[in-house]
């Protein structure tokens, strides 16, 4: 009988910084002090050989992805999520997710490292009034123009970041 390996991988944004400089994955992003990563305008091609992506993968960081051309579909915690074009992609520490499939074209990203998250003094829950129900949320739906301004504050991080 074969021994089957029930390990789950996790992916932390050390992780990820290492494949980026190891593939030198570097056009459209930014790193700020070993922290976070921004994305803006990133295309599919600039992430497809990410390892992570084959299996079901614990994500040790959080992470907000979103789409501005194209879907997928990603299994996130046993259930499955549709991203699409304006939709905004939020991953929280601790989430399993796999990508099922699609054809994300175009999307904008921020990753945050969880340790640099609990290691500030502020509390996200006294930030956002309404984050009870944002921490039930996985996938929310934006208006063309609730997209356009995200991502063009995205746009204004990557750009500090890099300058």
């Amino acid at each position: 009988m074969e021994k089957r390996n029930n390990t789950l991988n996790g992916l932390s944004l050390s992780q990820l910084i290492d494949f980026r400089q190891q593939y030198d994955v570097n056009s459209q992003s930014a790193i700020y002090e070993h922290t976070c990563i921004v994305g803006h305008n990133m295309s599919k091609n600039e992430t497809q050989n990410f390892p992570f992506l084959e299996q079901p993968t614990r994500m040790n960081l959080i992470m907000i992805c979103l789409c501005l051309e194209g879907d997928c579909v990603i299994q996130c915690d046993m259930q499955q999520c549709k991203i699409k074009d304006n939709s905004l992609f939020i991953c929280k520490p601790g989430t399993i997710i796999q990508p099922l499939g699609g054809n994300l074209m175009s999307f904008s990203t921020l990753i945050v490292d969880t340790q640099y998250h609990a290691n500030q003094n502020f509390s996200i829950q006294k930030l956002l009034p309404h984050y009870d129900a944002l921490e039930k949320l996985t996938v929310i739906e934006l208006k063309p123009d609730e997209s356009i301004r995200m991502n063009t504050m995205i746009g204004y991080l990557y750009d500090s970041i890099r300058s």
